[in-house]
């Protein structure tokens, strides 16, 4: 039997490694968007409808292999299988993305006046093209990476040397005069950059799938079995993500497109946390042998407390400085997206709790159930946006999108229940969430009483929400004995001592 507290331990350590991974790579992402934000709403619009066209042939070309790469390399103990599994996965995959380079490089004029009226797309979606192939090898090693538990690898790889050479080049070309075309090479070059570091750290520091002693033992029917149900999973839930930007180019204008991913990058914050986790969840209950155990339990009840715990920060700081936020870091321009962007973190906020039961069907195989419930989600985000759309334009396909969220996240959590009979939630929820309404409402009070708008002010109120966020946390004891054995795990990491945490986590062990 797997014990909970070495599992607990092993996504507490790996969790933090990711955490920072995601946060650079979120913050370095942001810091794109923003730089490329000043070319204005228009410019913006057109580069976030060619990034969806990207994103979404990306999704395509992988097969589902992505989680079917962590999920086979993790639980083989051959090398020889292992070998298999990646040089299957590049023998499927690279076939199709070339294929599909090929054709939006020769459609993108065609694609860019029939579709979205601009024939200034068509440049943008040419340079995508070339790194189609490029961006799907990448993906495989990166994967690879997270399949031998090798996260801080896959961190450097994709969060830091891919996001950080994305500014640079992008803010260096944009200097140079190059405008929207150098945003969208900036962006390009920094995948090809990623893809050769992380080649480099797969074959040379963790496993050298070329080298010609080992010989291969491919498991080609069980892998697609389990990973082709993946693609189509995973193909609707990028569907999902980009339907509503490209549904806006389409139905309304290339500037509102702008106004909207201004937004919507902001609300994602609200997955830093819960992907950091998850991306070790994964791999830690796959080891798991029974999934209806008190230990199994433990593990699954925590890390959802944790997505909550964490989680509700972010969206409190969003609910309570929509216009601000988007005005101090976007511009006055963007700021009428203030309410697209408290809807989208709300259906964020309630979706992800249930991802740790998305990653439980996962781990049960139950990939068939992990892609209805995906399209189902995406056929509600399809209908509810072309509905909303056309009459409320940004804050509809922000309703569009944050239901289908929903609905996603209310079918994981139900088939998890159906399948362990555990219910992820604890009765402590209820004093988790008044410990953070307490505050909201004392600082929102604040905020619109005294007209807070400069950085130094929200910064100020929000370290204040917090701090009485934790006091209340640690007054309504919502923190169990699960909670402090991570939070020591942590601390250990961070490799800091200070005694009077030393002293608190001795009482409590």
């Amino acid at each position: 039997m797997q014990d909970s507290n070495h599992s607990l331990k092993v996504i507490a350590k790996g969790g933090i490694i990711i955490f920072i991974g995601v946060l650079l790579s979120k913050v370095f992402s942001y810091v794109y968007r923003i730089i490329v934000s000043k070319l204005g709403p228009h410019d913006y619009g057109l580069l976030s409808i060619a990034l969806a066209i990207f994103g979404i042939l990306g999704g395509i070309t992988m097969l589902g292999t992505e989680t079917g790469l962590v999920k086979f390399i993790s639980s083989s103990n051959k090398k020889e299988g292992i070998k298999g599994v990646i040089q299957d996965a590049i023998r499927f995959v690279m076939p199709l993305s070339i294929i599909l380079a090929i054709l939006l490089f020769f459609f993108s004029d065609y694609i860019a006046v029939n579709f979205f009226k601009d024939k200034s797309l068509s440049i943008l979606l040419k340079v995508l093209a070339i790194f189609v192939p490029i961006n799907a090898l990448r993906k495989i090693f990166l994967n690879s990476l997270i399949g031998f538990k090798r996260v801080e690898y896959e961190t450097l790889a994709k969060a830091i040397t891919e996001n950080l050479s994305k500014v640079m080049i992008t803010a260096l070309l944009l200097i140079l005069g190059y405008n929207l075309l150098g945003a969208i090479i900036g962006y390009s070059l920094s995948i090809l950059i990623s893809l050769i570091l992380a080649f480099y750290l797969l074959k040379y520091k963790v496993f050298n799938f070329l080298d010609k002693n080992i010989s291969e033992v491919y498991s080609t029917k069980e892998f697609y079995i389990y990973s082709l149900p993946l693609l189509f999973s995973i193909m609707v839930f990028i569907f999902i993500l980009w339907t509503d930007t490209l549904l806006l180019g389409y139905f309304r204008s290339v500037y509102e497109v702008g106004i909207y991913n201004a937004a919507m990058p902001t609300a994602q914050l609200i997955f830093i946390f819960p992907n950091a986790l998850m991306a070790i969840f994964l791999p830690v209950i796959s080891g798991f042998q029974d999934f209806k155990n008190e230990e199994f339990s433990k593990v699954f009840k925590t890390v959802t407390k944790w997505v909550l715990l964490i989680n509700i920060i972010p969206l409190a700081l969003f609910l309570i400085y929509p216009k601000q936020i988007l005005s101090i870091i976007f511009g006055q321009a963007y700021s009428s997206g203030y309410l697209t962007l408290i809807l989208l973190s709300v259906g964020f906020f309630i979706s992800y709790l249930a991802l740790s039961s998305n990653n439980v069907l996962l781990a049960l195989n139950k990939t068939k159930l992990v892609f209805m419930n995906n399209l189902v989600a995406a056929i509600a985000n399809l209908m509810l946006n072309i509905i909303l759309i056309p009459k409320y334009g940004i804050n509809g396909a922000a309703i569009a999108t944050s239901s289908s969220f929903i609905l996603m996240g209310i079918l994981m959590f139900s088939e998890s229940y159906y399948l362990t009979k555990i219910i992820p939630f604890k009765l402590g929820i209820i004093k988790i969430i008044s410990s953070i309404a307490v505050p909201m409402l004392i600082i929102n009070y604040i905020v619109q009483k005294y007209n807070i708008n400069s950085i130094r002010n929200i910064i100020v109120t929000f370290i204040i929400l917090i701090v009485i966020y934790m006091a209340l946390l640690l007054l309504t004891k919502s923190l169990e004995k699960e909670d402090y054995f991570i939070l020591n795990s942590i601390y250990k990491k961070i490799g800091i001592r200070i005694n009077f945490i030393d002293d608190l986590f001795k009482r409590v062990e």
